[in-house]
């Protein structure tokens, strides 16, 4: 997209240093969370219902649409993963130009392999860009 692979700290920031602070944050934030006040001023408890009304609209339709998309699946509960959480043959970035450099939905990579990916930017000497694989064989 840019023409050029990322800088490796943007690289290893994106795919380990901002998740593993995100949930530490998510983490602390419920365990230290106490209902909102002013001053001397506590908030009503409807207040605080309301605002956790207004998270729960953006949180609770991600988790029934991931829900519904893993009752769709046929399999075990490994295989609904894999399978909802891989790209459609039909997806591709909007400008046919960046077609060429990103990962083909065909491939996976072990843990190890997205690992270096991710520090690296680049694949392994068998990486071809043209692997195009059914869903079915991808399984297997």
């Amino acid at each position: 997209m840019l023409g050029r692979p990322l800088p490796a700290l943007i690289r290893f920031s994106c795919a380990f240093i901002m998740p593993i602070f995100l949930l530490f944050l998510l983490i602390v934030s419920v365990y230290t969370y106490r209902p909102p006040t002013l001053g001397s001023y506590t908030y009503p408890v409807y207040a605080t219902a309301i605002g956790w009304c207004f998270f729960m609209l953006s949180v609770v339709p991600i988790i029934l649409y991931a829900g519904r998309e893993l009752l769709r699946q046929k399999g075990s509960l490994k295989k609904r993963l894999m399978v909802s959480t891989r790209p459609t043959i039909d997806w591709s970035p909007a400008c046919q130009d960046q077609n060429l450099p990103f990962i083909s939905h065909g491939d996976r990579l072990s843990f190890r392999e997205l690992i270096l990916f991710n520090l690296c930017g680049k694949r392994g000497k068998n990486y071809s860009t043209d692997s195009q694989k059914e869903p079915e064989t991808m399984l297997s």
